[in-house]
C-alpha cells in the first residue's frame, strides 16, 4: 500500500476532542431543547396522572388505569422521537462552531470525548466552542 503526499499530510495534522454532552447541557441551543423536552415530558406526566384518577368506581378506574397505561406509552414513544430530533437540531446548530474551530487548529477531525480513551487536555476545544456558542447567541 503506498502512502500519498495528501495521506501523509492530512496524517500529521492533529486530532481535536470535544465533551458534546457538556455542549448540550451547556449552550444554550442545548438548554433549550432541554427546556422543550422538559415542558412536553410535564404535560405529558399531568394528562397520565389525569387519566389514571379518572375513575370513581372500581370498574372505572380499572378502565382509567387501562387509559393511562396505553397512554403512557405513546407519549414515551412520542417524547423519545422529540428528543431525538431535537438533540439532532441541536447538534446541528453546533457544528458550525465545530467546524470553524477544527479548520483554525488545523485539525483533521474533531472526535467526541467519549469515543477516546486518553487525550491531552490541549486537544480538548469543550470550553473554546462552549465560549463562542455562548457569544453567537
Amino acid at each position: 500500500m503506498t502512502t500519498s503526499a495528501s495521506d501523509s499530510a492530512s496524517a500529521a495534522k492533529p486530532i481535536l476532542v470535544v465533551d458534546m454532552a457538556r455542549l448540550l447541557d451547556e449552550s444554550a441551543v442545548g438548554l433549550a431543547a432541554s427546556a422543550t423536552l422538559q415542558a412536553r415530558f410535564d404535560a405529558a406526566k399531568a394528562q397520565f396522572e389525569k387519566l389514571r384518577d379518572k375513575g370513581a368506581t372500581t370498574a372505572a378506574r380499572h378502565q382509567a388505569e387501562e387509559a393511562a397505561a396505553a397512554f403512557q406509552q405513546e407519549a414515551i414513544t412520542e417524547i423519545e422521537r422529540e428528543r431525538a430530533s431535537l438533540g439532532q437540531g441541536a447538534v446541528e446548530a453546533i457544528l458550525p462552531v465545530l467546524e470553524a474551530v477544527r479548520a483554525e487548529r488545523g485539525a483533521s477531525v474533531v472526535l467526541d470525548t467519549r469515543q477516546v480513551l486518553a487525550f491531552a487536555g490541549a486537544v480538548d476545544v469543550t470550553e473554546l466552542v462552549l465560549q463562542r456558542l455562548q457569544t453567537a447567541v
